[in-house]
């Protein structure tokens, strides 16, 4: 048994205990402690390897396993590539853009990472709007359906009351986490119940270097 220090982009920093030795065990472990991986790209620190096999060998001993969100249509553009998407997305509805890239502060002022965050957010949800558009409405009943504000405030209010979470995002993103199973609420509070010291300098820097890479 050997402890693994799980990195989530969307959660923070955790720890884990595992005799797993290659990353379809160590998934399936992660899994029933409430992490989805299904959609997330997985990296270990000390070979710096992509874990995406369920046959991959994972490091011998403690190490590192960065998880964050797998990029689809906006991975990969610059920033100013996205900034031309998110003024198209104003043009096209602007009160939907405004309360959706502009939480908390202008967009204008927001990092590339957090812009390009918001933006494979939007058009997943422009991705969803289609197909709700082409599902024949008569197959369910409108009236029990929760509408996306409900399910926003659902979430947001779970969070607040863990009262255990320090906010790495603001409430709107963290609430999409949750949402679409990127994290589950034991998650945020198992994770972030965690000391924050547990990595290393040398650790820090390697999650700073992949932020930009994966």
């Amino acid at each position: 048994m050997r402890k693994i220090k799980i990195y989530s982009t969307a959660t923070g920093i955790a720890v884990v205990d595992s005799n797993a030795t290659n990353w379809g065990q160590l998934k399936n472990e992660l899994t029933n402690k409430g992490y989805s991986v299904s959609n997330m790209t997985a990296v270990e620190n000390k070979n710096n390897s992509n874990l995406e096999l369920d046959e991959a060998v994972l490091p011998d001993g403690e190490f590192v396993l960065m998880l964050a969100p797998k990029k689809t249509k906006s991975g990969g553009l610059s920033y100013s590539e996205i900034r031309l998407k998110i003024k198209q997305a104003f043009e096209d509805d602007k009160k939907a853009a405004n309360e959706h890239f502009n939480v908390g502060k202008n967009y204008t002022n927001k990092s590339k990472d957090e812009l390009e965050s918001l933006l494979l957010s939007w058009e997943n949800e422009s991705e969803d709007d289609d197909y709700e558009e082409e599902y024949d409405g008569n197959d369910y009943d409108n009236e029990n359906e929760e509408d996306e504000s409900h399910l926003l405030e659902s979430a947001i209010n779970t969070l607040r009351f863990s009262n255990v979470y320090k906010a790495r995002k603001d409430d709107f993103e963290l609430a999409f986490d949750l949402i679409r199973g990127h994290v589950s609420a034991a998650t945020i509070c198992e994770s972030m119940s965690t000391k924050t010291n547990l990595l290393t300098d040398e650790e820090n820097e390697w999650i700073s270097k992949m932020k930009g890479r994966i």
